[in-house]
């Protein structure tokens, strides 16, 4: 593979109102994603987060070149787009989604993610994305060899990507794809070729620019066969029985200490001052506070952090762009560690709204 070509790029919303994104998964669909974003449109800021290295076998349906192996995706992602457009801020994060705190994904106006984990993709657009407000995007590609692609916009408020799923689909929460045809890690291999990834990158891209000008009020799906050539967006429904109650969580509450110098402490007091009479509890990144890491976050009630009030909340494993969620019986309230990390509430609140077709 060639190193990239640097390419005119087209006036859009974005290059007017100078986007922030966060593209998570940098395999068959995300290393696209990164190229159709640089290329055609002029974001301020892009976030890639990805938790593997490259192997050989991955260039043979992922942008990246034979001289990439063993590097970190994001990382060689990042220097690609630096090297095309050396205006963007790029921020390469090589970790596990479920470890990356919160506020790195809150100051995103869209999140577009091509994940090959069914566990991942419910993390970031039913739990994380749907709290924060922030409207995602997901692009999926027939992993047996076909030619057939679907990308999913998840709006805020309307049909979650839970909303969808049957029990067969909780079953396989823990199923893992491998990225290459002859993967023998778990789960099935996926065949999908470059052509097909490119095609879902592109597609959804397409709609990151649609969205940003004026969100959607209704997520929706576009299925594609490349093939013959069909494609046709159909709108996704909120389900009765989803366990989610569709609500973004729009209050913010910030420490009365900044964080360098901020104890366990003061993250119980600000808590506690939040709830008032109200039992808390406090749901934070798995394994910080003795937590478990098997499980995507944790829950602890309060008394369960008096252990730890004086130690500093980066000595317990904190980032001072963590965001806490604080929950008593009626009512929910993001933590925000860092005060310099403030952001205004759901981010599709200030946008306009508009019709699919």
């Amino acid at each position: 593979m060639h190193e990239p070509q640097q390419q005119p790029r087209s006036t859009t919303w974005l290059t007017r109102r100078r986007g922030r994104v966060v593209l998570v998964g940098a395999g068959n669909i995300g290393s696209h994603v990164a190229m159709e974003l640089v290329n055609r449109t002029g974001i301020e800021s892009l976030t890639i987060i990805d938790r593997d290295t490259i192997e050989l076998r991955n260039c043979r349906n992922q942008a990246y070149a034979p001289h990439d192996a063993g590097k970190p995706k994001a990382e060689v992602l990042a220097r690609r787009v630096t090297w095309i457009e050396s205006q963007v801020a790029v921020n390469p994060i090589v970790a596990d989604l479920a470890d990356v705190p919160l506020g790195v994904l809150a100051d995103a106006n869209v999140i577009l993610a091509g994940l090959d984990s069914l566990a991942a993709r419910q993390l970031l657009h039913a739990d994380l994305a749907y709290r924060l407000g922030t409207p995602s995007i997901d692009g999926a590609v027939d992993g047996t060899g076909g030619t057939t692609g679907r990308v999913q916009v998840f709006v805020p408020g309307q049909a979650c990507l839970e909303c969808a799923f049957g029990d067969d689909h909780y079953r396989q929460l823990s199923h893992e794809m491998p990225c290459t045809p002859d993967g023998t890690d778990h789960g099935l291999p996926n065949q999908a070729t470059a052509e097909l990834g490119a095609a879902v990158a592109r597609r959804m891209v397409d709609q990151a620019i649609a969205l940003l000008q004026a969100v959607p009020r209704q997520s929706y799906a576009i299925d594609f066969d490349l093939h013959s050539g069909r494609q046709f967006t159909s709108q996704l429904c909120r389900a009765a029985g989803c366990r989610f109650d569709h609500h973004s969580v729009a209050e913010r509450v910030n420490l009365t200490l900044p964080f360098a110098s901020a104890t366990v402490a003061e993250l119980i007091e600000s808590a506690q001052s939040w709830a008032g009479s109200d039992a808390v509890e406090v749901e934070h990144r798995r394994g910080l506070f003795g937590s478990p890491r098997r499980r995507s976050s944790a829950t602890s009630r309060v008394a369960m952090l008096q252990p730890y009030a004086g130690q500093t909340l980066a000595d317990v494993g904190l980032d001072r762009r963590d965001w806490i969620l604080l929950r008593t019986p009626g009512r929910h309230a993001f933590l925000q560690l860092d005060t310099n990390t403030v952001t205004p509430g759901p981010h599709h609140a200030n946008l306009h709204t508009r019709s699919h077709a």
